[in-house]
């Protein structure tokens, strides 16, 4: 709707609320000592306005009017709590609106006079002499304001939107403001498509939680893993601590595994391409993470000491393999990357698209049940190679052990047991077959280190510093020996089964 005055009424003056009237200008001059706080809703009200257009749906240019509100409540909470106050704010609104026209003034009045104190007011009957176009957007306007106002009261930065409930959950910096504009929703929760309430930010906010749809977990988790991912990404440069890089591929490794775990509601061709991207992106990481590993371990075997040149020639290694990483990471593997979570949050939202199968829609403490006893399956199913002693059964059960594990972590939170039946013994045995196969690839890599230098190194020290390594491998495999029994013991796996056969619904 466009403003009805005269062309010298407005003013494209310089800031960053675009077109307003001029008489709202010299208000601000003559109490700039208050305006400070006008801005601050008025910058927190179009943020909260434009992140919330696709569940709304009023046009963009609304955000005008909601601007001068702001504005308006600043200058006029200037006034102070005195028995002129309501006189004080009907100047600043007469003054303020003089270049709109009555429908448009009318929207901005009702706005500021609904923004503070407990909802006493009908905003229908406030709104009723609108024409009926105006009625929406006019509810929209003011109940914006309001959460506006108590975010500005408590100021706090707004984070992610959870729009995956039917309730949106807004995550906002500190308790305290998240509590404030949670009771400024009222208005809001009466006039606006879906209901609205804010929480604290926290590591959790995008955990998965029993009462969710799993296709609805699912995609929250990915999509805190892919924003985790690409922050992680920036602080990945030549010379970065190590610490950055571990977090980057822990990162991208749960994003896998929320893919893998959620699988079930949103089929194997929708996750399989970004799963696919995540893999070849943290492929680059791999060598360097191994050189890490076998820096740290070759340490403790006094290799700087006993082995100055093998050292020199890990050390060259891990230069060499970590300019490589930058050179991948830089390369087209992260934009793919991002191209394909992009793709799989646009297309695969649970409420703009869900998935047409059974899964999707089933309650995630209806569904951890059933996809922990199949994951306990697949990592049974290794019995009899573990028990012969096969190293290719060894490599699978590990992969199993840590799907079975990540699952646990992912979507078993409300299924009682799990965390002393699952996750401990299986992250322990995890463990130790990540120490058997890290001495494993330490051992080849030495072997091919002095094959490639013709073996000018002391054979005798390399064959004591590998019997130190095959020692540890020895103990890895004796120790997780000793857990896969504990594991597999007949009166535990019954406990187990029969803790998830009871967490099934029915």
């Amino acid at each position: 709707m466009p403003i009805a005055a005269a062309p010298e009424r407005l003013a494209t003056a310089p800031g960053w609320f675009g077109r307003r009237p001029r008489p709202i200008e010299s208000l601000c001059d003559r109490y700039g000592n208050d305006n400070a706080r006008g801005f601050a809703v008025s910058r927190v009200a179009s943020e909260l306005f434009e992140r919330t257009r696709r569940f709304h749906g009023h046009e963009a240019w609304w955000v005008e009017p909601l601007q001068v509100a702001g504005v308006l409540h600043g200058i006029g909470r200037g006034f102070g709590e005195t028995r002129y106050e309501a006189h004080g704010r009907n100047i600043i609104l007469g003054q303020g609106l003089a270049g709109f026209d009555a429908d448009l003034a009318h929207v901005v009045a009702t706005a500021v006079l609904l923004h503070r104190g407990p909802l006493l007011a009908d905003p229908d009957g406030l709104l009723a002499a609108l024409p009926s176009h105006m009625i929406g957007p006019a509810r929209c306007v003011a109940a914006v304001l309001r959460v506006a106002v108590a975010l500005t009261d408590e100021p706090a930065t707004l984070g992610h939107l959870d729009d995956t409930r039917n309730r949106l959950r807004w995550h906002v910096d500190g308790a305290t403001a998240a509590e404030a504009a949670a009771r400024a929703t009222d208005l809001w929760d009466r006039v606006m498509p879906r209901p609205l309430t804010f929480r604290a930010s926290g590591p959790r906010q995008y955990a998965a939680r029993s009462g969710d749809g799993l296709q609805a977990a699912g995609y929250r988790m990915a999509q805190g893993l892919v924003l985790t991912i690409c922050e992680r990404y920036g602080a990945i440069a030549p010379g970065a601590a190590l610490e950055e890089l571990h977090q980057f591929r822990v990162a991208s490794r749960r994003l896998r595994a929320v893919l893998r775990a959620t699988r079930p509601a949103f089929g194997r061709s929708a996750v399989t391409p970004l799963s696919t991207a995540v893999r070849d992106m943290t492929r680059a990481t791999n060598a360097v993470r191994d050189l890490d590993v076998m820096l740290e371990a070759f340490q403790g075997y006094a290799t700087p000491r006993r082995a100055p040149d093998l050292w020199r020639h890990m050390l060259a290694d891990r230069e060499t393999c970590e300019a490589e990483m930058h050179d991948a990471l830089r390369g087209e593997a992260f934009g793919r990357f991002r191209g394909e979570a992009d793709a799989f949050l646009e297309r695969h939202h649970p409420w703009e698209r869900p998935a047409d199968r059974q899964w999707a829609r089933t309650r995630v403490g209806a569904a951890a049940p059933e996809l922990l006893r199949s994951g306990l399956d697949r990592v049974l199913s290794h019995e009899q190679g573990v028990a012969a002693g096969e190293e290719e059964s060894l490599h699978d059960l590990r992969l199993a052990c840590k799907r079975l594990r990540y699952t646990a972590e992912l979507l078993g939170g409300s299924v009682s047991g799990v965390k002393a039946g699952i996750v401990k013994p299986v992250k322990a045995m995890q463990t130790s077959l990540g120490d058997w196969n890290d001495a494993q690839v330490h051992a080849a890599y030495v072997a091919r280190a002095a094959k490639a230098e013709a073996c000018g190194w002391d054979s005798a020290t390399l064959r004591g510093i590998l019997e130190e390594n095959a020692n540890k491998q020895r103990r890895a495999l004796h120790l997780f020996n000793a857990q896969w029994s504990e594991f597999v013991a007949e009166d535990a796996l019954a406990a187990l089964r029969d803790t998830l056969r009871r967490s099934l619904p029915g």
